[in-house]
């Protein structure tokens, strides 16, 4: 049995993810990383010598499992395919055959689990996935839509209606002033009333146009993904078939609702439902009805559209030519499709993470400080803003040295190395009861469970441990 770890987005150099000591915050040799860490827990639960080990003994060191760490969507796949690769080698250097697979404990983090997944596709028989646990991972779907035809449609009727505007006012401007003597008083109001109805009907017209475009194109593509096997999913295999690879055995994801890398991309997606919450809905109603007529459709069905699609290219990492389309979104996991609850179990850490957001003082953290920055006076500049910025950098880098990210929090606490540990040595879990005794949030069949119903902590006992005290604790 292997366990094994894979990293997320820019993170292929860190040290946490291999074993070895070494601190989170500089990769110097001083502690043990998160996989020094898993292996300790998982040998007191019995499950002794499978982090990396059995791997390093027969020549395959962690970097072979290594994926670039770039955030783009080719990155990611072409990672996934040589993960594949590394498993079915690995396979056959300790020996293994389709009638005695290796068995594969797999943890990733943040886009590591979508390696994961993905790679996942690429198995052979001499490997078996056992165990697959997702720290963090933003799951994707995506959605058909013709955004490109939107674009060309949008350029069009604002081209229309810019040329019926510029007509409007050379007529309006020789009604006034009388130059060519054309226009009497009702043809101007006829003019004024055609331009408005153009306005009008091209803004909406172009609305249904894309809709039906968009609909059409649903239809197209649906052969062929049903052909290549997807749903609505991005990465990995449809429900049944990892269902069918892991014996079963559900995906276990350990989120956050505050994780801010998971907010900024839910952000990124989303920013029309943004704009809705937190502006449209508190204008007046009288505004909210003139925009609604007039602005509507190039507000939500143009330049949302455009904007959805430059941030996904770059937060998400999709090619230009999907992002025109597709359209792309973190997926609601209490709602959607492409991962339910049958092949995916959530157990959301908030209050585990929030509690370790801030870092404790460090005696060891000047040894390694950046050396002193050169000042940025100079002869004949303006010295207070030269203070000034200096100032403001100093300020910044001990926020920094202060404040740590909870989206690289979930490999730097306790309690979720112990549901790891739970997950890899137990057969079964009940994560529902599990919830309620560290007074977490699990959401199992969309039946969710918070700490607004959950007992204290330390009246329960987690699955498979004596005795539970301080769970609730966090490193």
């Amino acid at each position: 049995m292997l366990t094994l770890i894979v990293h997320g987005t820019f993170a292929r150099d860190e040290c946490w993810w291999r074993p070895g000591h070494s601190d989170a915050e500089t990769s110097a040799g001083i502690g043990p990383t998160f996989a020094d860490e898993l292996e300790i827990v998982l040998a007191r639960e019995g499950l002794v010598g499978t982090v990396w080990t059995p791997a390093e003994r027969v020549g395959m060191p962690p970097g072979d499992f290594a994926w670039s760490g770039e955030n783009s969507d080719r990155a990611r796949v072409k990672g996934a395919r040589a993960l594949g690769e590394r498993f079915d080698e690995l396979a056959a250097r300790m020996g293994c055959t389709e009638e005695a697979p290796l068995e594969l404990n797999i943890i990733a983090h943040s886009h590591g689990g979508n390696v994961a997944l993905e790679a996942l596709k690429h198995l052979t028989a001499r490997v078996r996935p056992r165990r697959v646990i997702l720290l963090g991972t933003p799951l994707i779907e995506y959605q058909r839509s013709l955004r490109m035809l939107r674009a060309l449609l949008a350029v069009f009727v604002l081209t229309s209606m810019l040329i019926a505007f510029a007509a409007w006012v050379l007529l309006a401007v020789d009604w006034l002033f009388g130059v060519l003597g054309v226009l009497e008083p009702g043809d101007m109001r006829f003019f004024l009333t055609a331009v408005i109805v153009l306005f009008l009907s091209s803004s909406w017209m172009f609305v249904l146009l894309a809709a039906l475009a968009d609909r059409v194109w649903r239809a197209v593509c649906a052969p062929f993904d049903r052909v290549q096997g997807r749903q609505s999913q991005v990465y990995g295999p449809t429900p049944a078939r990892l269902l069918a690879r892991t014996g079963g055995r559900q995906v276990l994801l350990i989120t956050s609702h505050h994780d801010e890398a998971d907010l900024m991309l839910r952000l990124g997606s989303r920013p029309r439902k943004l704009f809705d919450q937190l502006v449209r809905k508190r204008w007046p109603w009288a505004v909210q009805l003139l925009e609604l007529v007039f602005l509507r459709p190039f507000i939500d069905w143009l330049a949302f559209h455009m904007l959805e699609a430059v941030l996904e290219h770059y937060a998400l990492g999709f090619s230009w030519v999907r992002c025109w389309l597709s359209d792309f979104r973190l997926t609601d996991l209490e709602r959607s499709r492409a991962y339910p609850p049958s092949a995916y179990v959530r157990v959301d850490v908030t209050t585990l993470l929030q509690a370790s957001a801030i870092r404790p003082p460090s005696v060891i953290a000047p040894l390694f400080e950046d050396a002193p920055r050169r000042r940025l006076r100079r002869p004949g500049g303006d010295r207070h803003v030269a203070t000034l910025v200096d100032n403001l950098q100093e300020v910044g880098q001990s926020l920094s040295k202060q404040i740590k990210l909870l989206h690289s929090r979930y490999y730097e606490n306790e309690v979720i190395l112990r549901i790891i540990a739970q997950e890899l040595t137990k057969e079964t879990v009940d994560w529902q009861s599990w919830a309620r005794s560290h007074a977490l949030r699990v959401s199992l069949g969309g039946t969710e469970l918070g700490p607004e119903v959950a007992p204290a902590p330390t009246e329960a006992v987690a699955p498979g441990d004596a005795a539970a005290p301080g769970a609730g604790a966090s490193t």
